[in-house]
């Protein structure tokens, strides 16, 4: 397992700043921001550089309901600037219906700078109960790299996986790899902890 060692920032200076926290299980980390979408983002970051290939998992046990679109997940991106590439595999607070999608996991991908970012929704995103549904406290996502090959996971256990999303994008072989919250609501606070973070040579 790879130590980890996560820098703690505010991207894109959101007007509600950021902390992150250290708890037993792991990290509490409050964010503001408007969202993480578009070609440019605002939300609050816990991460590390990491250099080449990886396998990272994470339980998100709790997810505050600033909005509905109130984002908290591992994200990958190519610099700590507010518009850069990225890819970023994420949960909600909770299964409501949303554009294109019937529960509660989602991944966005910006492949240059300044680009706008690309939604990856549920193949299935029509079905009751939904596939990959939010199941507090024991909501699990895993992110995996094998050079520009990205895969998106959910699990309600940590054990039994299932594939979300595979995405070919080109970041750095250097990359910011950590949390990210996102309030949604430039006005409130969210809230997002998580627990039992690894990040581990590809299995």
């Amino acid at each position: 397992m790879i130590p980890l060692n996560l820098t703690s920032i505010d991207v894109g200076n959101p007007a509600i700043p950021g902390s992150t926290l250290t708890t037993p299980q792991g990290y509490l980390l409050r964010a503001g921001g408007a969202d993480i979408w578009g070609q440019r983002d605002e939300f609050h970051f816990a991460g590390q550089q990491h250099t080449g290939d990886f396998d990272a998992t994470v339980r998100v046990a709790s997810h505050t309901l600033s909005h509905p679109y109130a984002k908290a997940g591992l994200m990958i991106r190519a610099t700590l600037d507010d518009n850069a590439a990225m890819f970023y595999h994420f949960v909600f607070p909770d299964n409501r219906l949303r554009n294109n999608n019937n529960g509660g996991h989602e991944s966005h991908v910006r492949t240059q700078a300044g680009e706008k970012c690309r939604a990856i929704y549920p193949v299935d995103s029509t079905s009751t109960p939904p596939p990959f549904p939010v199941t507090w406290p024991n909501t699990w996502m895993r992110v995996t790299r094998r050079g520009q090959r990205y895969e998106a996971w959910a699990s309600a256990d940590g054990s039994n996986w299932a594939l979300f999303c595979s995405v070919d994008t080109p970041l750095p072989e250097t990359v910011w790899l950590g949390l990210a919250v996102c309030s949604h609501d430039a006005a409130k606070e969210c809230a997002g902890e998580f627990c039992d973070l690894r990040i581990e040579a590809p299995r």
